[in-house]
């Protein structure tokens, strides 16, 4: 039964949200990166990419980059683009594109999980792309790229789902490829637990052929967390951050790409 947490996040003002969405660092190329950021300081690109911020002679991979990074995130959430939650929450983020709609639950997941396999992995990852999150999480004090997870729905977590989505969300707003995107935070009463005790979410995870486990695309800064956790490092008061993802039914998995609106997990 894979462990999956709530947890105190830092993530964008529901004014800022719309401007800090950003598609996946890995989806582009340098160029194309500065060019998605051009005149859009608040895009989350640039701390996900913070080699844009530099002149094309810096190596991407040179310490000032991750420096960079975290000198931004750190200014988003002095000047109030990002706000961190007072307490730990499930929340839930839903893309829309072409009518068709894909929700998922964003929690940290456990990182023995993912190495022991109860999490099942569907691919690997590059050496080089490895080691740069590696770099990325440890200097920002962030997992800055989500995991996408898939498990089996059940008709348990989906009534908590559905009672969450008739409230109005912290997030609403559509994208300029098209897609629309809406957050709500799982704060009604008894729904933390209702997840996290297993009567929902870990008790229905895994694949449709492979059971007992979150199904997990995407290693990104998995690395870098387990070696915090070794020196002891993490969010404030030492805690050890889990593996932030969205989790969703898996019948739904294939629908889209998971966009970054930014944050910080800061609790295991």
């Amino acid at each position: 039964m894979a462990a999956v947490k709530p947890f105190i996040c830092i993530r964008p003002s529901e004014s800022a949200a719309a401007q800090v969405a950003a598609l996946p660092y890995d989806v582009y190329s340098r160029e194309e990166a500065c060019r998605a950021v051009a005149g859009r300081p608040l895009s989350f690109l640039n701390i996900d990419r913070a080699e844009t911020q530099f002149p094309a002679e810096v190596d991407t991979y040179d310490p000032k980059v991750y420096e960079k990074a975290r000198e931004l995130l750190d200014a988003r959430i002095a000047d109030g683009t990002f706000v961190t939650e007072e307490q730990e929450w499930y929340f839930l983020y839903q893309l829309t594109m072409d009518g068709r709609s894909q929700t998922g639950i964003v929690a940290c997941a456990s990182i023995d999980d993912y190495l022991s396999g109860v999490i099942k992995k569907h691919e690997n990852t590059r050496e080089d792309k490895e080691l740069d999150r590696i770099r990325h999480v440890d200097v920002t004090d962030a997992h800055t790229g989500p995991i996408f997870l898939a498990y089996r729905g059940n008709e348990a977590l989906k009534r908590q789902m559905e009672e969450t989505m008739g409230r109005k969300p912290l997030y609403d707003f559509v994208t300029e490829d098209g897609i629309g995107h809406r957050v709500w935070k799982m704060d009604g009463p008894g729904q933390t637990e209702a997840v996290e005790t297993g009567s929902a979410l870990r008790r229905g995870c895994g694949p449709a052929a492979a059971g007992g486990g979150l199904f997990a695309g995407g290693r990104g800064g998995l690395r870098g967390l387990r070696r915090r956790r070794r020196r002891g490092a993490g969010g404030p008061g030492g805690v050890s951050p889990g593996l932030p993802g969205a989790c969703c039914p898996g019948r739904c998995a294939p629908a889209f790409v998971v966009h970054s609106v930014g944050g910080r997990p800061v609790s295991p």
